[in-house]
């Protein structure tokens, strides 16, 4: 039992380095290297689990090499347009100006219903609306709206605007981020000053939020809680 529960906190964090090495993407939008990379692993892990007389150290092997397939790939993958189109493939047009390109659909093996409910996550509910829409190599659908139907921003009005700025959480359930202090110029004592100007302490807070102008923000934890 205790070798077992060994066994599998090892794979759990060798599963995880190698996931977090290979880099952040969200499932849907693995490219097919990577994916296949990430199916090869699961089904690597559960080997082990399943068969105590494997030694840990010869199933870990593996995850070694895919690892270092994966990062082989990804040089190879910013150096050559070839391999990068060979291995990834190019997006495409399947929308212009509000036609459906039917003749991509059926190459793409992609429905109608496809292109519309990826529309819909966007917002868009009116294919006339589109100029041009495409299928990304990660499978995503992107569009460009026809001029007449994009949003009027507040600079197309000309009325007086601030530039827009990032946002950082300085604190997080009463505990201070110090990568995200140096982020916005900050210090910890600056961020204790603001704090007690509010007779509040750490534990306190929820949420502090603070930008590179110095403007902070506080959510107070439910002291019920």
């Amino acid at each position: 039992m205790v070798i077992s529960l060994i066994r599998s906190i090892i794979l759990y964090t060798a599963i995880i380095v190698t996931v977090r090495i290979m880099g952040k993407r969200q499932l849907s939008q693995l490219q097919p290297v990577e994916l296949v990379i990430t199916i090869m692993i699961s089904q690597v892990a559960v080997f082990p689990l399943e068969n105590k007389d494997t030694p840990l150290l010869t199933s870990l092997q593996p995850f070694a090499v895919f690892l270092c397939l994966e990062i082989f790939s990804s040089v190879i993958n910013m150096k050559s347009l070839f391999y990068r189109t060979l291995v990834q493939g190019h997006s495409v047009i399947i929308i212009r100006n509000g036609v459906i390109d039917q003749k991509m659909l059926k190459n793409l093996r992609m429905t109608v219903d496809d292109v519309l409910e990826a529309l819909r996550k966007r917002d868009i509910f009116d294919i006339d609306k589109v100029a041009f829409a495409l299928l990304e190599t990660d499978g995503t659908v992107t569009a460009l709206l026809k001029s007449e139907n994009k949003t009027v921003t507040v600079k197309d009005e000309g009325l007086p605007y601030e530039d827009s700025v990032l946002k950082y959480a300085v604190i997080c359930d009463g505990k201070i981020i110090k990568r995200q202090l140096e982020e916005c110029n900050l210090k910890k004592k600056d961020v204790i000053a603001a704090l007690n100007s509010r007779r509040l302490e750490l534990k306190d807070v929820l949420l502090m939020t603070a930008d590179g102008n110095g403007k902070t923000e506080i959510i107070e934890r439910d002291r019920q809680n």
